[in-house]
This record gives structure tokens, sequence and C-alpha cells, in this order.
């Protein structure tokens, strides 16, 4: 067995070797070409993500505080929502010109199962466990939001790890993302703009004075000079 591979493996290099001989100009030329498209891709990395994201592969999943901070970053420096609020358990508010979005940052590595209205979900990995359903709590967000504040677009989003598996059943009602596509996701809710500059000032005004008295902010943030909420 270790014989045939062996040869199955110097025949493949051998037809190479002999390819790249007979037609070395071609094959140079195909070379130059990938060298050059690889460079493309790896500036752009680098201008939009920075060096260190090339090498992002061979890191190790990002731990809680680090997650968040990843998604905090996305919604402020990336996607700059108007308007960003950061509440307990991992949940934020982002606010821009096309929606509301309610963001719950699971951290959950394994299997979670169960259904959306179980007070509890199944989280299997290193050891089984019961966590608190993050489907649950996003709706009462969404409520309590929607009492507030009348005729608001509310889109309801998970953003997770990839060792994270969800085997539940769960309505449109809800995105789920990875961490590693949560940025493109978003980026292309933003093509649609349902919100005017006038709206999001009165957003602010109403979602600050609510938030502020009713949920325990852990940050708060905001892009408009002008506003009553500024970066804290």
């Amino acid at each position: 067995m270790i014989m045939t591979v062996l040869a199955f493996f110097a025949t493949c290099i051998a037809i190479v070797v002999y390819t790249i001989y007979s037609f070395r100009w071609f094959a140079l030329i195909i070379l130059f070409l990938l060298a050059f498209i690889i460079y493309i891709k790896v500036r752009r990395e680098i201008k939009k993500y920075g060096p260190k994201s090339i090498f992002r592969a061979f890191r190790k999943y990002p731990t809680e505080n680090e997650q968040l901070n990843l998604v905090k970053n996305v919604l402020i420096s990336k996607i700059k929502v108007d308007l960003l609020f950061e509440l307990e358990s991992a949940f934020f508010i982002a606010v821009t010109k096309s929606g509301i979005y309610i963001i719950k940052v699971l951290n959950a590595e394994g299997k979670i199962s169960g259904n959306t209205y179980d007070a509890k979900l199944v989280l299997k990995g290193e050891r089984t466990q019961l966590i608190s359903n993050f489907f649950i709590e996003l709706d009462n967000i969404e409520k309590d939001i929607k009492n507030k504040v009348k005729n608001i677009i509310v889109q309801k989003m998970i953003v997770k790890k990839g060792v994270c598996f969800l085997d539940i059943s769960y309505s449109k009602s809800y995105l789920i993302f990875g961490m590693h596509n949560f940025y493109y996701e978003l980026q292309k809710l933003q093509r649609k703009k349902c919100y005017t500059e006038e709206v999001i000032h009165e957003l602010d005004l109403m979602l600050s004075d609510y938030l502020s008295n009713n949920v325990k902010l852990k940050w708060k943030a905001c892009t408009k000079q002008d506003s009553k909420l500024q970066s804290k």
C-alpha cells in the first residue's frame, strides 16, 4: 500500500516536472500571474484588517472578551454604526440607517440543542450544561424596544464561533453568523437605507433615555458629534 502511494506521488511529481520543462515559458507566465494575484489579495487583507490578518487562520479562537471586542470593532470601525449600546450578557444594540440590530455574541463551544421557546438550552462541549436561551433574551429585548419606540425596523442576530453548532430549528426572524463572516453579511444589510439623519437623531434620544433608565449598560457610543449620547 505504501509503495503504491509513493509511486502515485512520484508519478505526479514527474508529470509536473515534465510539464514545466516542456512548457517552461507558459509555466512561468502562470506562476507570475498566481504570484501577482496572491500579492493583491494579501495587500487588500493587510489594508483592511492590519498586518496580522494574514495569519489569523492559525490563531486560536478568541476568548469571550476578545470576541466581544471583535464584534464591537466591526460595528464601530468597519460598519461605522450611528449608535451602539452594549448590554450585559454579551448583547449589543446597534442603530444604523438600515435599521436597529440586536446582537447576541455567543461564546459557547460545542453543540447546542433544544427549542427556541425552552427556558434553557443544552450545551454539549467538554461537559454537558444548561445555558440561558438567547433566543428568548433577544425576543424580550426586541419587545421592550418596540414598546418604547413604535414603527421601527428591528433585526435579531447571533454571532457565534466556528466551533459552535446549533441543533435548533429557528425562524427567519433570527440571523445567525459565524465570527468569520459577520462583517461581510452585516455589510450586505447596510445597502438598504431606511432611516434619515433626523430619524437617527430621534432614535438616539428615545433609546438613550429608555436604556439608561431600564437596562444596565456596560458601554455606549455614538458617532454623531451633536448627539446627546457621546462615547464613554
